[in-house]
């Protein structure tokens, strides 16, 4: 992780941000954008990432808005290579797609409402590490993977939030995993 922390400045880099087309990852494709990345910005929601790619090219950086849904690996490796098209390389993936499911009771969720959220919340991320991981691994140049979580990570903060607590826990384990996983110039 040393040569990492060296080179963590992202002017120039460039970024892939899925759910990017409101709250969390608006506000991360915004950041990103204001420091000097370049910033593909994937939502469900076509209009949503066409207007957040909008406020990015307003900071004079190159943008990509992508329809894309996290669950369906085909639409999130069609999302790596029209990246990798656009900007010529990529450095930062944040898997930031989420879905909340509504909070009752375990015993109450239908296996549709439960394969849903894994589907977006787990799959999804899994999904963005396939279509990126090895592309960074092949190359030399240090990359930089984001899976957000929530306080749901960590505990269980309140009572029938079970699934979305469940998503967020196996999402740590992936990531921890991962990490270990990695090679050195990948964090």
């Amino acid at each position: 992780m040393t040569a990492l922390r060296k080179t963590m400045e992202i002017e120039g880099k460039s970024a892939v941000v899925t759910g990017g087309g409101n709250g969390i990852g608006r506000a991360i494709c915004l950041a990103l954008a204001a420091k000097g990345a370049n910033v593909a910005v994937a939502d469900i929601e076509l209009e949503a990432a066409e207007a957040v790619a909008a406020e990015v090219a307003s900071s004079g950086v190159r943008n990509l808005a992508r329809q894309v849904d996290v669950a369906v690996e085909e639409e999130v490796q069609a999302l790596a290579d029209a990246a990798w098209a656009a900007f010529g390389s990529v450095e930062i993936l944040v898997n930031n797609a989420g879905v909340m499911h509504a909070t009752k009771p375990l015993w109450e969720t239908t296996t549709d409402e439960f394969d849903w959220c894994f589907a977006v919340n787990v799959r999804g991320v899994s999904n963005g590490i396939r279509a990126f991981v090895p592309r960074f691994a092949a190359s030399d140049q240090p990359a930089w993977i984001l899976n957000t979580g929530s306080e749901h990570s960590l505990g269980v903060p309140h009572l029938f939030g079970g699934l979305y607590t469940a998503t967020k826990h196996a999402l740590l384990g992936l990531s921890d995993v991962l990490r270990r996983e990695l090679p050195d110039h990948v964090g």
